[in-house]
């Protein structure tokens, strides 16, 4: 019993010490829960913004870099006096327009701005109308817009000279097509130009392919200012063969980002050194009156050739006659004319890859016809600007034609008076048809009458078998008379 007492008195102290223990605890979690509460609900006061802005910024700014580098160049150099709030910086143009992606450079003659977008952290606040400041220069309220728990901020971007960096290469480089055996080509000369501000250094070129083209730089100096150029010449190698040879030059510098490349080409063309074509005798079709839709598609149906190598111009060849020392095309609905020198005109160009030799020889059905002489008169031809072979092949205008009898036609038609009788110069097959009229002296206007001698068998050239009346005329004399003043 006595021990029963002793181990309850023992035991119970113990047990309210516990208890006390426990209960006290409790008290302390809630009173620690009530003062992190009350700071979660009472955030820091942020009293001032000073935002410094690192020399780096302007520098980039001022190269003219594009917005692209500023943006990333700004957010990674903004300075804070404190990480009690984060800024967003982004640029804008001078109608506020906010520019997110750009890859020109920017413009000397545009205001550009910072836009500061300013929120607090975590735990902290903005006081009513925080004084903000940008490199220690308070900024005025018209350029802060103040939202519930945010500031935006309108401030000038370094507004300076932008520098600009560029270069080209001028004219095109580009090259005339080459024939096959040539011993010599005029190098291409091209201007490598500083086409920025400020001076480029360790300036370069390369090309490519060496095998067919030569590269020099002896004009071209490492070193240019804004707007100085220097020379370099490109030449196609000698006696390359046929085919089409590309490059690509590489012109690059110091502050110059993207090398400039430009494509080059040459093309060696095969040489034609001998034409022939093979012309059916188109003299009988002499007699149609139509000149277009017969003479010009029999002619040009009437040409063969066999060759891969050249093709005819078929909207180049006509028939033409000799006038004056130049050719003529043969208008439609003109008759031919006996007396008249015609001559088949026909223009060959060369076929993809080809060229004319310059002393291509040309044949027609398997004759030999020679270069263009100051006699045009005979069958020739000639290697116009174009180099294109246009061939002047004599064409055989046969003067009789069984059953058809050239029109006639008067050498002349009109006479001056002179008191001295006239009369016309008939044109005309006397064995096949006859002419009349009378001899004139005076004024007047004449006729000749001219029949066939057989309308039976025979007809005239536009087909007809009936007489023809040719008219002339003999014309006053016009004198001038001038009057002095008395």
């Amino acid at each position: 019993m006595k021990k029963k007492l002793l181990l309850i008195i023992f035991i119970i102290p113990i047990l309210i010490i516990i208890g006390g223990l426990f209960y006290f605890n409790n008290d302390i979690k809630v009173i620690a829960h009530k003062v992190n509460q009350y700071k979660e609900e009472t955030p820091i006061n942020i009293e001032d913004i000073n935002i410094t802005l690192s020399e780096e910024i302007s520098t980039v700014f001022k190269n003219g870099n594009t917005v692209g580098q500023v943006l990333s160049v700004t957010k990674g150099t903004l300075i804070y006096n404190r990480e009690a709030y984060t800024v967003d910086v982004a640029l804008s143009d001078e109608n506020g327009q906010i520019i997110r992606k750009r890859t020109t450079p920017l413009e000397a003659a545009i205001d550009y701005y910072f836009i500061f977008d300013i929120t607090p952290n975590e735990g902290y606040s903005f006081i009513n109308n925080v004084p903000v400041s940008v490199d220690g220069n308070t900024i005025p309220e018209d350029q802060i817009t103040r939202g519930d728990n945010s500031i935006t901020v309108f401030t000038d971007a370094p507004n300076v000279d932008l520098k600009e960096y560029g270069i080209d290469i001028t004219p095109a480089p580009t090259f005339e097509n080459l024939i096959e055996g040539y011993t010599s080509v005029t190098p291409g000369e091209f201007a490598i130009t500083n086409t920025g501000t400020e001076t480029l250094n360790d300036i370069s070129i390369e090309i490519d392919d060496t095998t067919a083209f030569d590269l020099n730089c002896d004009n071209l100096p490492t070193s240019l200012n804004g707007g100085e150029s220097g020379i370099v010449t490109i030449t196609p190698k000698t006696n390359l063969p046929p085919a089409t040879y590309n490059a690509f030059i590489t012109i690059s510098a110091d502050r110059i980002e993207q090398p400039l490349t430009k494509q080059i080409e040459v093309k060696v063309l095969s040489r034609i050194d001998y034409v022939n074509i093979e012309m059916d005798d188109l003299s009988s079709y002499f007699v149609d009156t139509n000149y277009e839709s017969v003479i010009n598609n029999l002619l040009i149906s009437s040409i063969r050739l066999n060759s891969q190598e050249y093709s005819i111009k078929t909207e180049s060849t006509k028939l033409t006659y000799l006038n004056q020392g130049s050719y003529n095309e043969n208008k439609v609905d003109t008759l031919i004319d006996p007396l008249k020198n015609y001559f088949y005109n026909i223009v060959l160009e060369p076929k993809e890859g080809y060229a004319f030799g310059n002393d291509v020889v040309v044949t027609i059905n398997d004759v030999e016809i020679p270069r263009l002489t100051d006699d045009k008169a005979i069958s020739n031809y000639e290697m116009n600007s174009n180099k294109k072979i246009q061939i002047h092949q004599k064409a055989e205008v046969p003067t009789q034609i069984d059953g058809v009898v050239a029109l006639p036609r008067l050498k002349q038609t009109s006479f001056t008076y002179d008191g001295n009788e006239k009369y016309p110069e008939i044109i005309v097959d006397e064995d096949l048809a006859t002419c009349t009229g009378e001899s004139g002296v005076y004024v007047n206007e004449y006729s000749i009458t001219c029949e066939l001698n057989d309308p039976e068998t025979n007809s005239w050239m536009d087909t007809s078998n009936s007489s023809i009346t040719l008219t002339w005329t003999i014309n006053p004399v016009h004198t001038s008379i001038s009057v002095q003043p008395s």
